[in-house]
């Protein structure tokens, strides 16, 4: 396992799941938001800056860290945090994911609940979410 501050690369998901809940409790004021990906046998997350004019209210990623990190790895799904509401998605949470044809997956500071959302048009492994789904 390597980490820094807003990486991690895993051969376990479940410590990945453990780095998103520990990094976004850090940070609890604002909609943390990451990249979650395979590159061979390792999981990867990647938090990206927040963006947003509102980050307390919605996450927004810059595209030029999106493409970079998905030309660098299998990307599996687009990761933010609810800091003060439950792990729900929102319309607009909905929306992102079914115009990018890309999972979405929510951490809840205040449930600590994890969700998973799956777009019907979907450019990631099948069997790759299907382990990842299991583990929330």
């Amino acid at each position: 396992m390597t980490m820094d501050k807003h990486s991690l690369r895993s051969k376990v998901f479940d410590e990945i799941l453990i780095f998103l809940k520990e990094y976004c409790s850090l940070y609890f004021n604002i909609e943390c938001c990451a990249l979650v990906g395979k590159d061979k046998n390792y999981f990867v997350v990647e938090f990206m800056k927040n963006r947003s004019p509102q980050p307390n209210d919605f996450f927004c990623v810059d595209p030029m860290d999106f493409l970079r990190f998905k030309n660098s790895n299998n990307l599996l799904c687009l990761f933010h945090s609810h800091p003060s509401t439950d792990e729900q998605f929102s319309e607009l949470d909905i929306a992102n994911a079914d115009a990018l044809c890309i999972p979405s997956m929510i951490y809840s500071l205040k449930t600590d609940n994890f969700a998973f959302y799956e777009p019907k048009e979907c450019e990631v492994d099948v069997k790759i979410l299907k382990k990842i789904k299991k583990k929330l």
